[in-house]
């Protein structure tokens, strides 16, 4: 008989760090984490709820190590203290869960700009390149986006810096490296994540005079950029609770010479903020 299929989801001794773990979407993937096994790391800015959700996953899932941690997902210190925290306790984390998120309730007119700056240092980090992903098969390979159905900006669309193909100071030296499919995926990341955009992406398009592009996206759309277009994504606030998929695929001409087939790309299958991962990225590489 086939094994079933709690067995075949079998993360005993896997290291798993959540973030925005306290409650809602973030608390029952960590506790569905612990569930099957993995060592599990909850993280929150609010250090009584995480704590609290915690000791319960904690009781629920007694074979597994469950951690809630206090941590500000906007905040670069607290972030590398975080991740150092989680190599002392297990040396290495095997899952990221980048769940944590923010937003403001208020019309254009009412928007604080302090609170907008808040909620994009939050939601929109990871702003990156895929050239060093795709490099090491070809020069000329475009990225399509496709959205699967509607998806509205309060749900998380792709987001891509204007003109940022012409950004030579940061272009020109990613093109001067060699890569290929041996390339270790940290390296990858450390190039492709600019620290310069990924710290602080509303400071970076300003210093850089230009803008970040973003629209209503509907069913059948779909966006295509090079590997030179700096893109990330908004955070998912759907009102109605809903997940925001979407899928890349490569475009490339079939008279290539060299034809990718690997790909390291990282994703989410939820819509969540880059912010944490691009910073644990950092702290890993």
């Amino acid at each position: 008989m086939a094994d079933e299929p709690a067995n075949r989801f079998d993360l005993t001794g896997k290291v798993a760090l959540v973030t925005g773990g306290a409650q809602g979407l973030g608390a029952s993937m960590a506790a569905a984490l612990a569930d099957h096994g993995a060592n599990t790391v909850v993280v929150d800015i609010h250090e009584d709820a995480v704590q609290h959700a915690a000791g319960e996953m904690q009781t629920a899932a007694p074979s597994a190590k469950v951690l809630g941690w206090r941590c500000d997902v906007a905040d670069q210190g607290e972030v590398d203290k975080t991740v150092s925290r989680v190599l002392d306790e297990f040396d290495r984390v095997d899952i990221l869960v980048n769940n944590a998120g923010t937003h403001c309730r208020a019309t254009p007119v009412d928007f604080d700009l302090d609170e907008f700056d808040r909620v994009f240092a939050v939601n929109i980090m990871g702003l990156h390149y895929d050239f060093p992903f795709f490099a090491g098969g070809s020069d000329f390979v475009h990225t399509v986006w496709i959205p699967l159905g509607d998806v509205s900006i309060s749900e998380g669309p792709l987001v891509t810096v204007e003109g940022s193909h012409r950004f030579s100071d940061l272009v020109q030296p990613i093109q001067q490296q060699g890569y290929n499919a041996a390339s270790p995926n940290e390296t990858l990341q450390q190039v492709a994540y600019q620290q310069e955009a990924a710290s602080d992406p509303l400071e970076f398009v300003r210093s850089r005079q230009t803008r970040l592009l973003t629209t209503n996206f509907e069913a059948g759309d779909v966006m295509v950029f090079s590997m030179l277009m700096m893109h990330g994504s908004l955070d998912n606030h759907s009102e109605l609770g809903r997940v925001r998929l979407s899928c890349d695929v490569l475009y490339q001409l079939s008279s290539s010479s060299n034809r990718c087939s690997t790909i390291t790309y990282p994703s989410l299958s939820y819509c969540a903020s880059w912010s944490f991962v691009s910073m644990v990225h950092s702290c890993l590489s």
